[in-house]
C-alpha cells in the first residue's frame, strides 16, 4: 500500500507521525538523516521530490552542492528536528543556530531559498539581526555578494546594513565598497540618495547621526504560503 502523499499541513508533523526518513549528503560527503514528513512540511523542494521521483524509495539519498556545506546541512537538520518537537523558541537560545559563523548565516539563508525552506530563512535571518557586530565582512561581500538573489530579503538585508556601518564605522566598512557587485553598489547608492531627497536638512555630522537603523525583523521576512 502507497504512503500518503507529502504535503504541507497546518503544523509541522511531529515525529510519531511516521518513520520515513531522508539522507541529505553534503559536498564533503557526509551525510544526515531527517524525518521525512517534516522536512517535506517545511521545505517545497523535498516536498515536490518526495512525491515524485523518490515516491516510492525507502530513505532516498539526496545529493546536495548548492548553498551548503557540513556546518549548514547540520543547523538545517536540527532544525527540522526542533520544529517537529513543537516546543516553542527563541532564536537566541538555539545554539546550532547562534554558532553559525557569519558567511554560514549568509550560506544558510541561500540554501533555504535554494530549498524553499521560507521559515529556515527567516530564523536565519533573526539569527543575523541580533548579531549587533555583525559587520559585513569583505569574503562575505566578495564571495557570496554575487550569488545573492536579486530583490530578495536578503539583498535588502545587505543593503540596509551595508548603509547603517558605512555611516556609523565609515574607516570599518569604507574600505570595502570595492567588494560590492554593481547590483549591489546600485541599490547602496539609491538607499544613499533617497535619504538625501527626503531629509534634505542633513548635512555633516548630522548626516552621519542619522538614524541608520536595519530594520525590524518584519521587513526582511520570506512570505510563507
Amino acid at each position: 500500500m502507497m504512503p500518503p502523499p507529502f504535503e504541507r499541513m497546518d503544523k509541522t508533523p511531529e515525529p510519531c507521525i511516521s518513520t520515513e526518513t531522508i539522507s541529505l549528503k553534503s559536498p564533503s560527503g557526509k551525510e544526515f538523516i531527517l524525518l521525512a514528513r517534516p522536512v517535506a512540511h517545511l521545505s517545497k523542494y523535498f516536498r515536490t521530490a518526495l512525491n515524485s521521483t523518490f515516491r516510492e524509495a525507502s530513505n532516498p539519498l539526496f545529493l546536495l552542492t548548492e548553498h551548503c556545506n557540513d556546518e549548514v546541512l547540520g543547523a538545517f537538520t536540527n532544525w527540522t528536528y526542533l520544529r517537529s518537537s513543537g516546543i516553542p523558541y527563541d532564536v537566541e537560545d538555539v545554539s546550532f543556530l547562534m554558532d553559525l559563523s557569519q558567511g554560514n548565516q549568509v550560506i544558510a539563508w541561500l540554501f533555504g531559498d535554494y530549498i524553499q525552506a521560507p521559515e529556515f530563512q527567516n530564523d536565519i535571518m533573526r539569527r543575523m539581526l541580533l548579531a549587533a557586530s555583525f559587520c559585513l565582512s569583505g569574503s562575505i561581500l566578495q564571495d557570496l555578494g554575487p550569488i545573492i538573489p536579486e530583490d530578495s530579503r536578503l539583498e535588502k538585508y545587505i543593503v540596509d546594513k551595508f548603509c547603517c556601518q558605512m555611516m556609523q564605522r565609515p574607516a570599518a566598512i569604507g574600505g570595502k565598497i570595492d567588494f560590492l557587485t554593481a547590483n549591489l553598489a546600485r541599490k547602496v547608492s539609491k538607499k544613499l540618495s533617497q535619504v538625501l531627497l527626503d531629509h534634505q536638512d542633513l548635512c555633516g555630522d548630522l548626516y552621519r547621526s542619522y538614524g541608520w537603523m536595519v530594520g525590524p525583523a518584519g521587513e526582511y521576512e520570506v512570505k510563507v504560503e
